[in-house]
Order: structure tokens, then C-alpha cells, then sequence
């Protein structure tokens, strides 16, 4: 005879639907099963971390629900509708929690040091069982979300954990970011901070999609640790190039927020700018268009132009040499047209460099003479006046 299993600890699941912000029910046979064992007062203990959540169970309607504690716990964990959770009751009212989000992939796991999501302090229990207060938004967090909301570009960020950055790291990415951004099924892709870049391979583990390859290089080489805030903004979608910026906390927290605030005064002075070229651009009495200067533009040597533009050019795909006026000085360049990319290549960046343009600038193109090709371009600096 075959030895028998050993008997499965007492569990049960819950999809989150309608309200469960408020409080979450047990399901009536799990409570049938288990009357007498369970206590008015229960504990959860989320998966892959120390952390222990006291809960207070109330009787509603002859329903039994989490209530008290619950609320904090739903908010910590950031859960949403669809998520899916598996209680596993293990003894003395003590519940391990494993948390999925709608792909059914684990959520990852937040710690009483990585809160992120919380502004309000709450109660929980240390792994020996004290009280003590979690800790609430960090700096760095706060720091990178208000870079996020001043960056032109898509963007995610991700709080690093002590998987993401040691020696056999990986870093999962935003699932709706994923989705959106590597729907061609991109394998690799190309992360740059402060002018230096890496290569780092993508995986795709189910239905989710992490950094793998190079990750730890890149994590090793810029020291991340545990707790640093990453902002991902994808600053060019053709050759997957993704800038990184890192917030920490063991910077001041008015060091932490410097970047943040220079990102968005540089945005607001960027839109001044394109305030002022979108004016001129609409009193112009030749084809025009609007181009406002990106990092990629920089990084890459080239300048995107709107196809609508192209087309008052009579250009098919291919290649056309084109002349570019500004300032009263003329530079030879390349009008490159393959298929849904427009690009001014060959002598743009020389004339970017002469010019002392910037990221934020905004650009004017007229066509003033089209038998030749020459194409006027006027700058609306993005600076304070």
C-alpha cells in the first residue's frame, strides 16, 4: 500500500468582489468546520514577509467577516476587484494569506518597511508578536511618484526588495505596463541612467513579464538596496529604451524630493514653450509643424516628424536629402521614411548641438521652399525668461 498524503491544512478562498474594503466574509461551511476553534480575534500573516495583522471578527446576519483591522490590511496590500486570496489556517486563529491579482499571478509582497500605498499609520504585529506602527509613505516613494507625474513618457516604478537586487536578482515588471509596451513579444531591452546603458533580457513567466538577464549587473553596478524607489520611463518605444531614475531614502528627504521638482519645473517651462511654438506654428503661412524635444531625440541622433508634414513633401519611403535653416545658418540633413517612422537623421544632431538645444524645447518646421527641400526651423526655448 502507498503512504498517504499528509492531511492539507484547513483553507479556503475568496475572490474580492463587490465591497470588501470594509470587511471581508468567511465562508459559512469554513466556519461550520472549524466552530469552537475560531477566536474573536484572529491573525494574518501575509506571504514572503515577518509581518503579522491582528483581525477582529464580527457576526453580521449570522455571517461571520473579518471587520476590525481589515480595512488596514486591504490598504497595505493594495487590493483590488478580481484579486484572488487563499487563507490557509494554520492554529490559534492564525491565517496565511497567499494574494493573486486578476492575471492569477502572485501580487508581490509588501512589508511593513515597504508600505508605499499607505498614508494613515496602522497597528500590526512584529514577528515576535509586539505592536508597533507601520511606517508611513517613505521619501523616496513620495518622491518618485511626483517624478512619475511630471515625466512626459509612460512610465512604472517599483520599490526594490531583496530579491530584486541580489546576486540571483530579477525585477518583475507592472503587469498593464507589460502589457501595453511589449506587445511584439520583446525579449530584450535597453536601460540607461546618466548616459551609461545596459542591456537586460525580458522573460516572460506565465502571463507576467520580469527583467532577467543583466538585471543584476545593472542592480550591482548602480548599488541598489533594499527600499530604493525606480522609475522606469520608456523614452523611446522603437528600440525599447527605458531611462531609470533612482529616489533613496538614505538620502534627506529634501534631497530625495529635488529630482522630482526639477522634473516637474522643467515640465512646466516645457509646456510655456509649447504654448508659444503652437501659436507661431498656427500664424505661418507655409506647411508647419510641431515637434517638442525628447530625451530620445538626444540619446538617438534624430528628430521624429508628424507624417502629415511628410506628406506636404511629396516624399515616398526612402530617403530624401533636405536642407535645414536656423538662425540664418543652413545644415544639410536626411528625411528618412520607412514605413510608420518619419525621422530627420544625418546633420540634425549637429544642428541640435549648435544650437544648444534641450530636452523640453520646442520646434517649429516650416517647408519653406519644397522644390528644394528646405525646411525652416524655429526654436521656442524651454528656460525661464
Amino acid at each position: 500500500m502507498g503512504r498517504r498524503p499528509p492531511p492539507r491544512k484547513p483553507s479556503f478562498l475568496q475572490i474580492l468582489v463587490k465591497d470588501f474594503s470594509k470587511k471581508l466574509l468567511v465562508p459559512s461551511k469554513f466556519v461550520r468546520l472549524h466552530r469552537g476553534t475560531l477566536a474573536r480575534k484572529c491573525i494574518l500573516r501575509p506571504s514572503g514577509t515577518q509581518d503579522s495583522w491582528p483581525v477582529k471578527t464580527k457576526q453580521i446576519n449570522n455571517l461571520l467577516y473579518f471587520k476590525k483591522g481589515w480595512e488596514n490590511f486591504a490598504q497595505h496590500h493594495s487590493l483590488g476587484f478580481g484579486d484572488l486570496l487563499v487563507f490557509r489556517y494554520a492554529q490559534d486563529c492564525e491565517f496565511y494569506v497567499d494574494m493573486f491579482d486578476k492575471s492569477c499571478c502572485c501580487k508581490d509582497p509588501v512589508t511593513s518597511q515597504n508600505v508605499g500605498s499607505q498614508k494613515d499609520n496602522s497597528t500590526i504585529l512584529t514577528s515576535t508578536g509586539q505592536e508597533k506602527e507601520s511606517n508611513p509613505k517613505t521619501a523616496a516613494l513620495e518622491a518618485a511618484e511626483e517624478f512619475m507625474a511630471s515625466s512626459e513618457f509612460p512610465t512604472f516604478n517599483k520599490i526594490m526588495q531583496s530579491t530584486y537586487v541580489g546576486v540571483h536578482g530579477y525585477m518583475p515588471l507592472k503587469p498593464d505596463f507589460a502589457k501595453m509596451h511589449l506587445k511584439d513579444g520583446r525579449r530584450e531591452v535597453k536601460i540607461e541612467v546618466s548616459g551609461k546603458t545596459w542591456t537586460v533580457r525580458v522573460r516572460k513567466v506565465r502571463s507576467s513579464y520580469r527583467f532577467s538577464t543583466g538585471w543584476t549587473h545593472l542592480a550591482t553596478e548602480l548599488a541598489l538596496k533594499v527600499d530604493d524607489a525606480c522609475v522606469f520611463e520608456l523614452v523611446d518605444a522603437e528600440d525599447y529604451t527605458l531611462k531609470l531614475s533612482i529616489f533613496s531614502n538614505t538620502r534627506k528627504k529634501k534631497d530625495a524630493y529635488s529630482k522630482a521638482r526639477s522634473g516637474k519645473a522643467l515640465k512646466a517651462h516645457s509646456n510655456q514653450a509649447l504654448a508659444s511654438a503652437n501659436k507661431f506654428s498656427s500664424l505661418s503661412k507655409y506647411p508647419s509643424c510641431l515637434c517638442l524635444l525628447h530625451f530620445s531625440y538626444f540619446r538617438g541622433g534624430y528628430l521624429q516628424v508628424p507624417s502629415a508634414f511628410i506628406k506636404q513633401m511629396n516624399t515616398v519611403a526612402g530617403s530624401k536629402n533636405v536642407k535645414l535653416q536656423c538662425g540664418g545658418k543652413e545644415w544639410d540633413a536626411v528625411l528618412s521614411s520607412h514605413g510608420d517612422h518619419r525621422r530627420l537623421t544625418h546633420g540634425w544632431s549637429t544642428l541640435a548641438k549648435q544650437n544648444s538645444l534641450q530636452i523640453g524645447d520646442a520646434c517649429v518646421l516650416e517647408l519653406i521652399n519644397r522644390e528644394d527641400a528646405l525646411i525652416k526651423v524655429t526654436v521656442f526655448k524651454c528656460t525661464k525668461t
